[in-house]
């Protein structure tokens, strides 16, 4: 099996992943057409990605509506939670940017992957011009069930609740806020 793609693979690859993200996209609006009432529905949903695009919040409902909490596998990894095995990510657009250099003025633009060791060293040193072409490529996310999570975990990621001391300060700072703008403030058991 070979390990490596051609550019135009991989540009293929990529195109194919967009049109099926764009269907999804135009099957999710053509059934909020049907039932409007789905609108209200994704609205609580999203109010839990706040991190992601319009467009990859409507990828993630469309793929997983029970979805509560995505990450990357590489994050999930970071916080020392490991992909169950035969869970298959949610296909996202991702930020991809090309990051391309030239050697002086006159020369035309070269991607980074084409440097040299020594280029490579006067890039990180911040002796050549750079700049970053954007481009979006296709990432996967999955969600915290799909993880080797506990459950006893989950409060910690997804911010449920507040212990005792946190709970009183926030309210106190509510209160605070309110005050200083000429809101009366009171309390009732």
């Amino acid at each position: 099996m070979r390990k490596y793609f051609t550019q135009e693979e991989r540009e293929a690859y990529n195109a194919q992943k967009n049109a099926e993200a764009n269907q999804r996209i135009d099957e999710l609006a053509r059934t909020w057409q049907r039932n409007p009432e789905d609108v209200a529905e994704f609205i609580r949903f999203q109010e839990k990605f706040h991190t992601y695009s319009a467009r990859n919040k409507m990828l993630i409902y469309r793929q997983n509506p029970n979805a509560s909490y995505v990450a990357s596998m590489a994050d999930f990894n970071r916080m020392g939670y490991w992909i169950r095995r035969g869970e298959h990510g949610m296909s996202i657009s991702v930020y991809m940017p090309i990051v391309k250099f030239r050697t002086k003025p006159s020369a035309p633009w070269r991607s980074i992957k084409s440097a040299s060791e020594q280029e490579r060293a006067m890039i990180k040193a911040g002796m050549l011009e750079t700049h970053e072409e954007p481009r979006f490529g296709i990432g996967s996310v999955y969600d915290i069930s799909q993880t080797t999570c506990p459950l006893s975990d989950y409060p910690k990621l997804l911010g449920l609740g507040y212990n005792s001391e946190q709970h009183a300060a926030i309210y106190n700072e509510v209160k605070r806020y309110c005050e200083n703008i000429g809101i009366e403030v009171k309390e009732q058991d």
